[in-house]
């Protein structure tokens, strides 16, 4: 349903944006984010979707997840501080939360970035040593004169 005339100014979005990422730990509602806008918390919901694509709950979950996948990349939090720092309930909320948007647990995440074995990746172990042009077993080819 497309509301003619209707939309977000791109100041009005950025100010949102600001606002989502700096309170992620927050209980982030449609009443206090159509604040922000002067609209009304339906009206609101009506142009969100249509300005961004995805409703303002929707768009707080994937900047939270994608906090989140950032944290978990950086290493230094457990998931149970990871959960509460971001605005879930528990851990467990959080987990299905990040399944459901990553299609992976965030343990698997976590779990993929420290795997050697990573798709894409040369399948070397630690101990191989990195082949050099013109060295085979251990020789060096003699220059062709």
């Amino acid at each position: 349903m497309a509301i003619a005339g209707s939309t977000l100014s791109d100041g009005q979005l950025a100010c949102l944006r600001h606002h989502i990422r700096t309170h992620l730990a927050s209980d982030l509602g449609v009443a206090e984010l159509a604040g922000l806008v002067r609209l009304s918390p339906h009206y609101f919901s009506l142009v969100f979707r249509q300005a961004v694509g995805v409703s303002p709950y929707q768009f707080i979950l994937q900047e939270r997840i994608g906090e989140a996948r950032r944290l978990l990349t950086a290493g230094s939090m457990t998931l149970a501080e990871l959960a509460t720092h971001l605005g879930f309930s528990d851990q467990s909320h959080f987990s299905r939360a990040f399944r459901k948007v990553t299609g992976t647990t965030p343990r698997s995440f976590q779990t993929s970035l420290r795997s050697p074995w990573l798709p894409g990746r040369p399948r070397v172990s630690v101990d191989a040593k990195p082949r050099v042009y013109g060295q085979t077993l251990g020789r060096t080819r003699s220059a062709r004169p």
